[in-house]
């Protein structure tokens, strides 16, 4: 998981927005036409460089098993629904599969979360194992994160994932090793690289735990 930083919401939502305003406190999200929600879609990859808001894999804005993930529950009645600022992109998390197997939005359904990637700072409270195990050092969030003893609310220490950020971690390792002794200069350099979105406006999936084990090195070196 990383800081999401919101931008404006895409001129084709805007404008069906506009168009519907009316009759908007008694419409459902479904209710947005094709054209609206397929830039919706690219415009909240395009944010989050194409990974998903909890989980950090790949996820596509044409892929339609990408959601649109409402952080404040769609069943609240306070007319967020259609607030762009409520809005992130997510993976579709095993959607179909029995629930210990789900995890982001699929298993967060009407969960609340104690903080909004979109809007707090989750990056200062959350670190990583070399296992690939995530974790909060706000206890709170992090039962909602999920641990691998107990799903939570995200499912986010699923033996997949965990494997998934172990494994990047590793690739990243053993180039270090093969490059030989990086200086600060290099790691830093490093670390925004992955900051960045590439050419494609996409980041590496997974990067939240290499940019975290990447900081703890550069620490080291102080």
């Amino acid at each position: 998981m990383r800081n999401i930083s919101k931008g404006d919401a895409p001129r084709e939502y805007v404008e069906w927005k506009e168009k519907n305003n009316h009759i908007l406190a008694t419409c459902t999200f479904g209710s947005i036409s094709p054209e609206a929600k397929k830039a919706l879609q690219k415009q909240l990859c395009y944010e989050q460089g194409h990974t998903c808001c909890y989980c950090m894999s790949r996820i596509d804005a044409l892929d339609t098993k990408m959601r649109v993930e409402h952080w404040e529950p769609q069943s609240e009645e306070d007319g967020k629904i259609f607030d762009y600022k409520n809005m992130m992109a997510a993976c579709c998390g095993n959607d179909g599969k029995n629930r210990p197997l789900q995890h982001c939005d699929v298993r967060k359904r009407n969960d609340p979360l104690k903080f909004n990637p979109s809007s707090d700072d989750v990056e200062a409270i959350i670190k990583y194992k070399p296992s690939g195990v995530i974790s909060s050092t706000d206890p709170g969030f992090n039962a909602q994160m999920g641990t691998p003893s107990d799903p939570g609310v995200l499912n986010l220490n699923l033996g997949r994932l965990k494997n998934n950020r172990r494994e990047a971690l590793e690739a990243l390792r053993m180039k270090l090793e093969k490059e030989g002794r990086w200086v600060k200069s290099q790691i830093s350099r490093k670390i925004d690289e992955l900051q960045s979105p590439d050419a494609d406006g996409k980041i590496e999936p997974y990067c939240g735990i290499l940019i975290h084990y990447l900081k703890k090195k550069l620490q080291q070196l102080h």
